[in-house]
Formats: C-alpha cells, sequence, structure tokens
C-alpha cells in the first residue's frame, strides 16, 4: 500500500498519474514492439522493448518526486547479515578526503545471504560491492542482493558486502561522502581480518565512479593496502557540470534506459558547491585523467548503453598507462549495468557470461 504524502498535493497527483499511467504504458508498448522491424534494436527481446521505456518513466518519477528509495538495513530485518560499520581513524581521511564540512560516520551494510554457502574455498574472497543510483537513489538491498548473488556465484569462494553509501541528496552527502563512506567500508573489511588481497571492489554505474576514486585514492595516499582487484559493471567515468551537452549526439540516447536529465540531476547533487576544482576533477572523471595500478581491473559496458563510447575510452586510456591490467568485456546489445538490471531487461545469460569472463579474468590475474 502507498501512503500518499497529503501535505504535497501535487507530488500526490503526480504519483496517482504515474501508477495509472504505468499499466497503460506497459500494454501499449507490447503492441507497438510487438513486430521486431519496430523495435529500438532488432535483436532485442520483447521483453527488454518494454522494460526499457518503462524504466525510463521510473527515474522521470524518481527525478520528480525526490523519492530516494529504500533506508538503510536494520537488524530486525537483516539479522545476521547485517554489518554495522564504523570510522575508526580520522588519519585515514586526507588530502581530498578531508572536508572541513564532511565528516566519516557510521554506516550498515548487508552480507550477501549465501555468504556461509559459498565457502568452498581454502582463502574465502570478499567482494565489496558499491550499488548505482546516480548517487541520488538507493535499490533496495534485499533484492538486489538476490539478483547480483545469481551473477555472483561465478566468483568462487566469494562473500559478498552490499555497502549502501551516502545518497548526495542527505544532508553532507555530496562529494566527498561517498568516498570516504567507501574508504570506511574497504577498512572495516580489512580490520575483520580479510588479507587485502582477497578483497574485491565492486561497483556499478555511480558505484563504479566511487570505486575508482577509491582505488586512486589509496594508490595515491597509501593509507591502506590496495585490494586483490577490481571490477566495474557500467561505470559512470565522466561526472560533468553539463550533462546534456556531454551527450549530444550520442547513438545510444534514447535506446538506453538511463536519461540525461536523470544523470544531470545526479551530477549537480554529487558535485561539491565550489564546483568541479582541479583538485577533485580526477575523482570525479577518470576518463580524463587516468592513472597507473598494477590492481587488476575488469570492465564490463553494454553496448546500447550511454556509456558505452566514455567506458571504452576510459578502458584505452588506462592500458596505455604502463603496468596497468585491465579486461574489457563488451556486451553486444545491452543495456546500460545488467548486473543489477539482468532480471528486468533478459540479459542473465549475458551477465553470467561476462560474470565467468571476470571471475576467469581475475583468478589468473591473482597468480
Amino acid at each position: 500500500m502507498i501512503s500518499l504524502p497529503l501535505s504535497q498535493p501535487f507530488k500526490s497527483i503526480y504519483i496517482l498519474y504515474f501508477i495509472f499511467k504505468l499499466p497503460l504504458q506497459i500494454v501499449s508498448l507490447l503492441v507497438y514492439y510487438l513486430p521486431s522491424s519496430l523495435r529500438p534494436i532488432p535483436e532485442w527481446k520483447l521483453r527488454t522493448c518494454v522494460v526499457a521505456p518503462v524504466l525510463r518513466s521510473f527515474f522521470d518519477y524518481v527525478e520528480i518526486t525526490g523519492d530516494q528509495g529504500f533506508k538503510q538495513p536494520t537488524r530486525e530485518k537483516a539479522k545476521e547479515r547485517l554489518a554495522l560499520v564504523q570510522p575508526t581513524d580520522d588519519e585515514l581521511y586526507s588530502g581530498i578526503l578531508a572536508s572541513p564540512t564532511i565528516k566519516p560516520v557510521s554506516l550498515t551494510g548487508l552480507w550477501d545471504s549465501n555468504a556461509t554457502a559459498q565457502s568452498g574455498s581454502d582463502k574465502p574472497r570478499v567482494v565489496l560491492h558499491f550499488p548505482g543510483g546516480g548517487f541520488t537513489y538507493a535499490y533496495d538491498p534485499y533484492q538486489s542482493s538476490q539478483g547480483v548473488s545469481q551473477i555472483m556465484k561465478h566468483m568462487r569462494g566469494a562473500r559478498t558486502l552490499f555497502a549502501q553509501y551516502r545518497l548526495a541528496t542527505v544532508p553532507n552527502g555530496r562529494f566527498p561522502a561517498a568516498i570516504q563512506d567507501a574508504l570506511t567500508f574497504y577498512n572495516y573489511v580489512l580490520r575483520s581480518g580479510v588479507d587485502p588481497r582477497d578483497v574485491i571492489l565492486l561497483g556499478d554505474s555511480a558505484g563504479g565512479n566511487i570505486v575508482i576514486a577509491l582505488l586512486r585514492y589509496l594508490e595515491t595516499s597509501h593509507k591502506l593496502p590496495l585490494p586483490g582487484a577490481v571490477m566495474l559493471w557500467s561505470p559512470w567515468v565522466n561526472i560533468t557540470e553539463d550533462v546534456p551537452g556531454q551527450y549530444t549526439g550520442c547513438h545510444n540516447l534514447g535506446i538506453d534506459y538511463v536519461t540525461t536529465s536523470v544523470l544531470q540531476v545526479g551530477a549537480q547533487k554529487y558535485i561539491p558547491e565550489g564546483g568541479i576544482t582541479t583538485e577533485i576533477a580526477p575523482f570525479l572523471s577518470p576518463l580524463r585523467y587516468p592513472f597507473k595500478t598494477n590492481v587488476p581491473i575488469f570492465v564490463h559496458a553494454g553496448a546500447a548503453e550511454v556509456f558505452y563510447d566514455e567506458i571504452k575510452d576510459f578502458v584505452h586510456a588506462m592500458s596505455e598507462i604502463q603496468g596497468n591490467r585491465m579486461r574489457f568485456h563488451p556486451t553486444k546489445f545491452a543495456p546500460h549495468d545488467i548486473l543489477l538490471s539482468h532480471g528486468v531487461v533478459g540479459f542473465t545469460e549475458q551477465a553470467e557470461a561476462a560474470m565467468k569472463d571476470a571471475a576467469d579474468y581475475l583468478d589468473g590475474a591473482s597468480t
């Protein structure tokens, strides 16, 4: 049952409009895209053709209503899966993380429900997952973990910790809050006794931007040992102040379910109030500021997503720097972030193939 915010009548009216419009939109899309010749990509299943515009409508709904998604996991619901994460040492947060107004905070994470079952390895690994959401929306960690776990089963002997960082829409949630939180989670995993070489940092979409920023910080600050590997799924690698201008002429715009309006809102809320300075630019746009690292990095992108060309260029730029080890796995016809969306958009088989490739690559890179 939906509780309408009656003190905001226009918002309530829009929510009712969205609820009644959605079934009509789905039916009309099913009819329109029944002939494959009318589909935006002829190879897409009917399901994908319907879901992509529905997801665009959903993100418009999020943007208009200001819905921030789901709250942090609680002990009552999560039980033994709950991770209570505390910042420990203020000296960890230096340089761009040493904000005079934005300070590290206590956080909660959610362990994979299959964590205890995936113990068939001599050295259990931990996948520390930072999910996407455009810096403004938090996906339901319980539902998201189920979809990700289905794919993560190919990462042999690994437990997954789903880390929900601060959104840019909360007080003191702008940059560098999310990177502070990523460092807090990473330090939590290391303090639990896990060898850093057995930690895989995983980020999708906006979470991928955070993971790249965390890796850059670890490389430059030397505050903590480096992780064993990094996985990036549809990472947002070029955050600018002019998103519409940035994607003018993008051939996947209008096909992918990600829209420039949603990206613009996320960028505006995440970028510090003082704007993008030379000091923080590398942490927002790794595409334009590649850096050297010996940590093996697996990168996935869908060939039908808005970010595709930028991700491909990011991989190329990073690969050109001596010492970087990169594996790029593009998926034909795939929209944005099939790590999270595979079950909805009908790309589960392709997502599993990509994760198998990631597992093989990272296993080989660690030897």
